[in-house]
C-alpha cells in the first residue's frame, strides 16, 4: 500500500517521504505552540458596518466632484427682447396689475457662480408695479422689469 501511494503521489510530482520530513521539522519547530487555543481579544468587537467604512472609498481632493458638477451646470445667456416685446410686456403688467389678476411672468435670474442665467416662470398676483425703479413685486417674489422675459 506503500508503494502504491507513492506511485501515485510521484505522478503528481509530490514524494510522500519528502512530505513527511517536512511535517516532522515543522513539529520539532513549532510543536510547542501549534495546538494551543486561539487568541481571544478583550476589545469589543466592530460592527460589521463599521469595518465596512474602514474600506469604503473616500475623496482625495475636497472639491473636486462639486467643481465637476458646477461645471456641468447648464447656464444659458439673458435673451434680448426688442423694443416692440419690451412694450408689449409693459402693457401686459399694467393690464395685469389695474386688474388684480393672476398673470404668469417668465423673468431671467443671473447665475451667481457662472457666466449666464437660467430662466424661471412664477405664477402670481402684482401688488406693485413700481415703473419708477423698474421693480414688480408680487406675493410671493420681486422681480426686476428689465429680467421680464415673457409674459403670459
Amino acid at each position: 500500500m506503500r508503494k502504491r501511494d507513492n506511485q501515485w503521489h510521484n505522478v503528481y510530482g509530490v514524494d510522500i517521504e519528502e512530505l513527511e520530513d517536512r511535517a516532522r521539522e515543522a513539529y520539532e519547530k513549532y510543536g510547542d505552540i501549534i495546538n494551543l487555543p486561539r487568541h481571544v481579544s478583550r476589545r469589543k468587537h466592530m460592527s460589521t458596518y463599521k469595518r465596512a467604512a474602514q474600506f469604503a472609498p473616500f475623496s482625495a481632493l475636497t472639491g473636486y466632484e462639486d467643481s465637476i458638477n458646477e461645471t456641468q451646470r447648464m447656464t444659458m445667456s439673458k435673451p434680448e427682447l426688442s423694443e416692440d416685446q419690451k412694450e408689449m410686456i409693459d402693457y401686459r403688467l399694467r393690464q395685469a396689475y389695474f386688474d388684480h389678476e393672476e398673470i404668469e411672468v417668465t423673468y431671467f435670474v443671473k447665475d451667481q457662480k457662472k457666466e449666464g442665467g437660467s430662466l424661471f416662470v412664477i405664477s402670481d398676483v402684482i401688488k406693485t408695479y413700481d415703473d419708477i425703479n423698474r421693480l414688480l413685486i408680487m406675493n410671493q417674489s420681486k422681480i426686476m422689469i428689465d429680467d421680464i422675459v415673457f409674459v403670459k
